[in-house]
């Protein structure tokens, strides 16, 4: 049975992040609940990669999502708009912490590398070479 959660307005966001960080739990489960969608989103631009499973994906972007909230400090945007960077930051480190029986370097600048020598080879082929 799948059931679809309403999305939060702004002032109910910032009223539950503010109830979470002031140490409300439950806030943060109505929030995370309401914004899984955005991590299954980003989880499944992820599962061309081998070893990954989309569960192990959300999973990484709900602990990314966690955090967001913790690190929220209420700036002019909505909290999913800076979720997003945590999220992320989580499915690529898992990633690259899995992907190949050789774990390769795991620093931001080494993530960096590995993600955009994967769009380097799309746009070479997109050339013809």
């Amino acid at each position: 049975m799948r059931y679809k959660i309403a999305p939060l307005t702004v002032d109910e966001e910032r009223a539950l992040l503010r109830a979470y960080q002031a140490g409300d739990v439950q806030a943060l489960d109505k929030v995370i609940r309401a914004t899984l969608g955005l991590v299954y989103q980003h989880a499944l631009k992820f599962r061309k990669f081998q070893n990954t499973s989309v569960e192990d994906l959300v999973q990484e972007g709900s602990i990314g999502l966690i955090t967001a909230a913790g690190k929220f400090d209420f700036r002019p945007v909505r909290f999913s708009t800076y979720a997003v960077y945590w999220i992320r930051a989580m499915i690529y480190k898992y990633v690259i912490d899995t992907h190949g029986p050789v774990r390769i370097g795991t620093t931001a600048a080494q993530r960096k590398v590995f993600f955009n020598l994967g769009r380097a080879r799309k746009a070479l082929r997109r050339i013809g070479l």
